[in-house]
Formats: C-alpha cells, sequence, structure tokens
C-alpha cells in the first residue's frame, strides 16, 4: 500500500481514511518499533529517499518502506511492500496480481 504525509507527517492519503489529515506518518504508535522506518520518513521530509524495514502496528506483518521526497510540494511517498508477499512463487504473486485485476476490473464495470 502507499501513502502520501506532508514535511510535519501528515497523511494526505492512507489506506485507511480515518488517518488522512487527523494521522501522522510520526505517531508515537506507529514509530514504536519502528525507529528506523521514522527515521528514514524525516530524512525524506528534508528530501533525501531512502528504505528501511518496517513491521505493519496493525497487522503485524513485516516489510520494507520506500519513501521518496517530492520536491514541487515538499510531500513524501511512502509504499511499503511485504516480505511474505515478495518471498511467494511467481505462480502465487500472478494469481494475487490476477485477483486484484479482476476485481479492479469488476469494480469499474
Amino acid at each position: 500500500y502507499g501513502v502520501v504525509f506532508t514535511a510535519r507527517g501528515t497523511y494526505l492519503a492512507h489506506p485507511d481514511p480515518r488517518q488522512v489529515v487527523a494521522g501522522s506518518a510520526f505517531d508515537p504508535a506507529r514509530v514504536t518499533g519502528n525507529e528506523g522506518a521514522a527515521g528514514v520518513a524525516r530524512e525524506a521530509t528534508r528530501g533525501t529517499a531512502g528504505w528501511a524495514d518496517y513491521r505493519d502496528p496493525v497487522s503485524g506483518q513485516d516489510g520494507w518502506v520506500l519513501f521518496e521526497p517530492i520536491p514541487s510540494t515538499g510531500w513524501v511517498l511512502g509504499v511499503v511492500r511485504w516480505k511474505a508477499e515478495a518471498a511467494a512463487p511467481p505462480a502465487e504473486r500472478l494469481r494475487r496480481w490476477a485477483a486484484v485485476a479482476l476485481a479492479a476490473g469488476g469494480a469499474v464495470v
């Protein structure tokens, strides 16, 4: 999944709509256990892209989070990739992506 947040950490886009505008990328509940990711996020607000190991505080899934600054706005794009998904055999990944594409196509129709 992906997020977009301001230099102050305010979410502008987040998979949980309750986090948009009200949540922060620097919220202590999200940072606990993810201090490395929080540091990389802060560096991204200063213009430096980076990545870190990440553990989702809600699901407990392990992954990586990548942060890319958006210079024209001062915002940051963050993308989470789950380790279990990345380690899945290619056929399994293809099935997952096909299911997502079919669901998205069905939603459009």
